[in-house]
């Protein structure tokens, strides 16, 4: 990770990291380049989508800024059965 960035597990069952995430959703996706739609996710719909039964919290990992400790980035996986 480069210098001034660092790797966070989310743990997306605690209210105030939940809200990190929509925060940073909400304010970094768009769906076209004027910015005039805005896809926001509903806290419940990102439970729904991430916390799927058999869910490992270690696949939920942030970019945080080593200085302030904000969300800057999300990536996640969850669990098939195939």
């Amino acid at each position: 990770m480069p210098e001034g960035f660092e790797w966070s597990i989310l743990d997306l069952e605690d209210d105030k990291q939940m809200q990190e995430l929509f925060n940073l959703l909400r304010e970094n996706y768009v769906e076209d380049k004027d910015h005039t739609f805005r896809f926001e996710y509903p806290v419940d719909f990102i439970k729904w989508a991430l916390l799927v039964p058999g869910y490992n919290k270690e696949w939920h990992l942030g970019v945080r800024s080593s200085k302030t400790k904000k969300l800057l980035a999300f990536v996640s996986g969850t669990p098939i059965k195939g």
